[in-house]
Protein backbone atom coordinates (compact mmCIF):
# COMPACT_ATOMS: atom_id res chain seq x y z
CA UNK A 1 0.00 0.00 0.00
CA UNK A 2 3.21 2.16 -0.45
CA UNK A 3 1.16 4.24 -3.37
CA UNK A 4 -1.57 6.96 -3.41
CA UNK A 5 -4.09 4.94 -4.87
CA UNK A 6 -3.39 2.02 -1.89
CA UNK A 7 -3.72 4.97 0.32
CA UNK A 8 -6.60 7.04 -0.86
CA UNK A 9 -9.16 4.21 -1.61
CA UNK A 10 -9.22 3.07 1.65
CA UNK A 11 -9.11 6.39 3.83
CA UNK A 12 -12.29 7.33 1.68
CA UNK A 13 -13.61 4.29 2.82
CA UNK A 14 -13.20 4.73 6.36
CA UNK A 15 -13.40 8.03 6.21
CA UNK A 16 -17.77 7.76 4.92
CA UNK A 17 -18.18 5.46 7.59
CA UNK A 18 -16.82 7.44 10.25
CA UNK A 19 -18.85 10.84 9.33
CA UNK A 20 -21.77 8.36 8.26
CA UNK A 21 -21.77 7.02 12.09
CA UNK A 22 -21.49 10.02 13.26
CA UNK A 23 -24.55 11.66 11.52
CA UNK A 24 -26.72 8.72 12.58
CA UNK A 25 -25.84 8.16 16.07
CA UNK A 26 -26.31 12.03 16.69
CA UNK A 27 -29.51 11.78 15.21
CA UNK A 28 -30.03 8.61 17.37
CA UNK A 29 -28.86 10.28 20.39
CA UNK A 30 -31.12 13.40 19.69
CA UNK A 31 -34.38 10.87 18.84
CA UNK A 32 -33.64 8.67 21.45
CA UNK A 33 -33.09 11.26 24.80
CA UNK A 34 -29.53 9.90 27.43
CA UNK A 35 -32.22 7.84 29.55
CA UNK A 36 -32.83 5.19 26.27
CA UNK A 37 -30.07 5.53 23.60
CA UNK A 38 -28.28 2.61 22.93
CA UNK A 39 -25.51 2.79 20.37
CA UNK A 40 -25.26 0.68 17.19
CA UNK A 41 -22.65 -0.90 15.39
CA UNK A 42 -24.10 -0.18 11.56
CA UNK A 43 -26.74 1.50 10.69
CA UNK A 44 -29.42 0.58 8.22
CA UNK A 45 -29.70 2.72 5.15
CA UNK A 46 -32.86 4.27 3.87
CA UNK A 47 -32.21 3.14 0.31
CA UNK A 48 -31.15 -0.52 1.15
CA UNK A 49 -30.83 -1.52 5.18
CA UNK A 50 -27.66 -3.51 4.41
CA UNK A 51 -26.24 -1.22 2.10
CA UNK A 52 -23.32 -0.47 4.77
CA UNK A 53 -22.59 -4.03 5.57
CA UNK A 54 -22.76 -4.77 1.65
CA UNK A 55 -20.17 -2.05 0.86
CA UNK A 56 -17.65 -3.07 3.58
CA UNK A 57 -17.54 -6.35 2.86
CA UNK A 58 -17.29 -6.51 -0.73
CA UNK A 59 -14.90 -3.14 -0.34
CA UNK A 60 -12.83 -5.36 2.38
CA UNK A 61 -12.41 -8.33 -0.10
CA UNK A 62 -11.66 -6.69 -3.31
CA UNK A 63 -8.78 -4.93 -1.52
CA UNK A 64 -7.31 -8.39 0.15
CA UNK A 65 -7.71 -9.14 -3.18
CA UNK A 66 -5.59 -6.75 -4.96
CA UNK A 67 -2.53 -7.17 -2.37
CA UNK A 68 -2.50 -10.78 -3.31
CA UNK A 69 -2.25 -10.19 -6.97
CA UNK A 70 1.39 -10.73 -8.68
CA UNK A 71 3.40 -12.54 -6.51
CA UNK A 72 2.22 -10.62 -3.22
CA UNK A 73 5.23 -9.56 -0.70
CA UNK A 74 5.35 -10.11 3.39
CA UNK A 75 3.86 -5.91 3.29
CA UNK A 76 1.24 -7.07 0.76
CA UNK A 77 0.19 -10.18 3.21
CA UNK A 78 -0.15 -8.18 5.66
CA UNK A 79 -2.49 -5.65 4.35
CA UNK A 80 -4.38 -7.83 2.96
CA UNK A 81 -4.64 -9.99 6.57
CA UNK A 82 -6.42 -6.67 8.03
CA UNK A 83 -9.04 -6.29 5.52
CA UNK A 84 -10.15 -9.82 5.95
CA UNK A 85 -10.66 -9.04 9.63
CA UNK A 86 -13.13 -6.78 8.35
CA UNK A 87 -14.65 -8.94 6.00
CA UNK A 88 -14.72 -11.46 8.41
CA UNK A 89 -17.09 -8.84 10.82
CA UNK A 90 -19.29 -7.73 7.91
CA UNK A 91 -20.11 -10.85 6.91
CA UNK A 92 -21.02 -11.87 10.55
CA UNK A 93 -23.18 -8.40 11.57
CA UNK A 94 -24.92 -9.01 7.73
CA UNK A 95 -25.37 -12.95 8.55
CA UNK A 96 -26.68 -12.30 12.58
CA UNK A 97 -29.20 -9.71 11.55
CA UNK A 98 -30.40 -12.00 8.61
CA UNK A 99 -31.15 -14.52 11.06
CA UNK A 100 -32.22 -12.84 13.75
CA UNK A 101 -28.88 -13.99 15.90
CA UNK A 102 -27.81 -12.97 19.21
CA UNK A 103 -25.29 -10.32 17.95
CA UNK A 104 -22.85 -9.86 20.82
CA UNK A 105 -19.85 -11.99 19.22
CA UNK A 106 -20.60 -9.70 15.96
CA UNK A 107 -19.50 -6.83 18.68
CA UNK A 108 -16.57 -8.59 19.68
CA UNK A 109 -15.62 -9.08 16.13
CA UNK A 110 -15.61 -5.38 15.10
CA UNK A 111 -12.92 -4.73 18.15
CA UNK A 112 -11.36 -7.53 17.08
CA UNK A 113 -10.81 -6.06 13.45
CA UNK A 114 -8.97 -2.99 14.88
CA UNK A 115 -7.32 -4.81 17.19
CA UNK A 116 -5.83 -7.17 14.66
CA UNK A 117 -5.34 -3.81 12.85
CA UNK A 118 -3.33 -2.61 15.50
CA UNK A 119 -1.32 -5.76 15.96
CA UNK A 120 -0.15 -5.65 12.25
CA UNK A 121 0.55 -1.81 12.02
CA UNK A 122 2.70 -2.34 15.09
CA UNK A 123 4.81 -4.93 13.91
CA UNK A 124 4.85 -3.73 10.16
CA UNK A 125 7.81 -5.68 8.52
CA UNK A 126 8.43 -2.43 6.50
CA UNK A 127 11.94 -0.29 7.31
CA UNK A 128 10.44 1.48 11.07
CA UNK A 129 13.50 3.85 10.86
CA UNK A 130 11.97 5.62 7.54
CA UNK A 131 9.49 8.87 7.72
CA UNK A 132 6.51 6.13 6.35
CA UNK A 133 6.75 4.41 9.59
CA UNK A 134 6.57 7.60 11.65
CA UNK A 135 3.07 8.17 9.93
CA UNK A 136 2.01 4.58 10.94
CA UNK A 137 3.27 5.15 14.61
CA UNK A 138 0.60 8.29 14.47
CA UNK A 139 -1.76 6.36 12.80
CA UNK A 140 -1.66 3.17 15.56
CA UNK A 141 -2.49 5.90 18.43
CA UNK A 142 -5.87 6.69 16.14
CA UNK A 143 -6.41 2.62 15.57
CA UNK A 144 -5.97 2.48 19.50
CA UNK A 145 -8.79 4.97 20.00
CA UNK A 146 -10.90 2.66 17.66
CA UNK A 147 -10.11 -0.10 19.33
CA UNK A 148 -11.09 0.74 22.81
CA UNK A 149 -14.21 2.98 21.83
CA UNK A 150 -15.17 0.25 20.17
CA UNK A 151 -15.12 -2.33 22.78
CA UNK A 152 -16.62 0.11 25.11
CA UNK A 153 -19.70 0.59 23.14
CA UNK A 154 -20.00 -3.58 23.40
CA UNK A 155 -19.73 -3.30 26.87
CA UNK A 156 -21.77 -0.29 27.54
CA UNK A 157 -24.16 0.21 24.60
CA UNK A 158 -25.39 3.23 26.67
CA UNK A 159 -22.41 5.26 26.01
CA UNK A 160 -22.87 7.89 24.24
CA UNK A 161 -19.41 9.68 24.56
CA UNK A 162 -17.54 6.64 23.44
CA UNK A 163 -20.44 6.06 20.56
CA UNK A 164 -19.42 9.35 19.23
CA UNK A 165 -15.54 9.06 20.21
CA UNK A 166 -15.51 5.52 18.25
CA UNK A 167 -17.62 7.36 15.20
CA UNK A 168 -14.82 10.41 15.50
CA UNK A 169 -11.87 8.15 15.76
CA UNK A 170 -12.84 6.17 12.32
CA UNK A 171 -13.04 9.18 10.44
CA UNK A 172 -9.64 10.29 11.60
CA UNK A 173 -8.17 7.15 10.63
CA UNK A 174 -9.59 7.84 7.28
CA UNK A 175 -8.37 11.26 7.01
CA UNK A 176 -4.84 10.62 8.21
CA UNK A 177 -4.74 7.57 5.65
CA UNK A 178 -5.68 9.47 2.78
CA UNK A 179 -2.91 12.34 4.25
CA UNK A 180 -0.36 9.88 4.48
CA UNK A 181 -0.59 9.00 0.98
CA UNK A 182 -0.98 12.51 -0.61
CA UNK A 183 1.96 13.56 1.37
CA UNK A 184 4.20 10.72 0.51
CA UNK A 185 3.75 9.68 -3.05
CA UNK A 186 1.18 12.71 -4.24
CA UNK A 187 1.51 14.14 -6.96
CA UNK A 188 2.16 17.58 -5.89
CA UNK A 189 5.47 16.72 -3.59
CA UNK A 190 4.18 17.58 0.01
CA UNK A 191 7.14 15.38 1.21
CA UNK A 192 9.39 17.03 3.42
CA UNK A 193 12.65 18.40 2.73
CA UNK A 194 15.55 16.35 2.41
CA UNK A 195 13.47 12.98 2.13
CA UNK A 196 12.96 11.18 -0.70
CA UNK A 197 11.07 7.61 -1.66
CA UNK A 198 13.79 4.78 -1.67
CA UNK A 199 12.95 1.61 -3.28
CA UNK A 200 9.26 0.67 -3.46
CA UNK A 201 6.68 2.44 -0.86
CA UNK A 202 9.80 2.97 1.40
CA UNK A 203 10.26 7.19 2.26
CA UNK A 204 13.85 7.68 4.14
CA UNK A 205 15.63 10.76 4.97
CA UNK A 206 19.35 11.58 4.23
CA UNK A 207 20.07 13.51 6.91
CA UNK A 208 19.38 13.03 10.53
CA UNK A 209 18.44 16.36 11.19
CA UNK A 210 16.04 16.06 8.15
CA UNK A 211 14.61 13.13 9.37
CA UNK A 212 13.64 15.20 12.81
CA UNK A 213 11.90 17.99 11.11
CA UNK A 214 9.71 15.57 9.16
CA UNK A 215 8.75 13.85 11.74
CA UNK A 216 8.27 16.67 13.43
CA UNK A 217 5.94 18.67 10.84
CA UNK A 218 3.98 15.09 10.64
CA UNK A 219 3.20 15.52 15.10
CA UNK A 220 2.12 18.92 13.48
CA UNK A 221 0.00 17.82 11.17
CA UNK A 222 -1.78 15.17 13.14
CA UNK A 223 -2.52 17.50 15.43
CA UNK A 224 -4.38 19.86 12.84
CA UNK A 225 -6.33 17.01 11.51
CA UNK A 226 -7.28 16.00 15.35
CA UNK A 227 -8.61 19.72 15.94
CA UNK A 228 -10.21 19.34 12.49
CA UNK A 229 -12.24 16.57 13.02
CA UNK A 230 -12.94 17.47 16.93
CA UNK A 231 -14.39 20.72 15.82
CA UNK A 232 -16.38 18.50 13.29
CA UNK A 233 -17.76 16.31 15.71
CA UNK A 234 -18.69 19.10 18.14
CA UNK A 235 -20.75 20.87 15.61
CA UNK A 236 -22.53 17.62 13.94
CA UNK A 237 -23.51 16.71 17.53
CA UNK A 238 -24.60 20.18 18.59
CA UNK A 239 -26.94 20.62 15.75
CA UNK A 240 -30.19 20.99 16.60
CA UNK A 241 -32.48 18.27 15.71
CA UNK A 242 -35.62 18.85 13.94
CA UNK A 243 -39.05 19.28 15.02
CA UNK A 244 -40.39 16.75 13.23
CA UNK A 245 -44.44 16.25 12.62
CA UNK A 246 -47.01 15.97 15.70
CA UNK A 247 -50.34 15.93 15.23
CA UNK A 248 -53.34 16.95 17.71
CA UNK A 249 -56.90 16.67 18.58
CA UNK A 250 -58.34 19.55 17.31
CA UNK A 251 -61.56 18.63 19.23
CA UNK A 252 -61.89 21.03 22.85
CA UNK A 253 -61.21 19.62 25.90
CA UNK A 254 -63.61 17.06 26.89
CA UNK A 255 -65.32 17.12 23.45
CA UNK A 256 -65.95 14.37 22.01
CA UNK A 257 -64.47 13.78 18.06
CA UNK A 258 -63.84 9.67 17.64
CA UNK A 259 -60.03 10.48 16.89
CA UNK A 260 -59.01 9.24 20.06
CA UNK A 261 -56.49 10.63 21.90
CA UNK A 262 -53.46 13.20 20.94
CA UNK A 263 -51.04 11.47 19.01
CA UNK A 264 -47.86 12.75 18.42
CA UNK A 265 -44.83 11.72 15.63
CA UNK A 266 -41.73 12.95 15.87
CA UNK A 267 -39.12 12.22 13.22
CA UNK A 268 -35.10 12.46 13.00
CA UNK A 269 -32.43 11.68 9.97
CA UNK A 270 -31.31 8.08 10.66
Amino acid sequence: MGTLSGHLLPGAAFTAAGLWHLLNTAASFRLSGPSTFSSRLWFPSPFLKHLELLLLLLLSLLAAALQLLSAPSLVDLEHATMFLHLAIYSASALAADLLSSPSAIVGALAASAFAQELLLLHFHSIDHSSLESHYHRLLEIVVTVCFISTATTVGFPASYMAAVVRSAAVALQGLWFIWTGVVLWGPVRLMPEGCSEEGVGVVACAAAGAAARAAAMANLQFSWMVAFVSVLTVVVCLLPGGKGVEYRRLCPAGGSSGDGDVVKMAHAPV
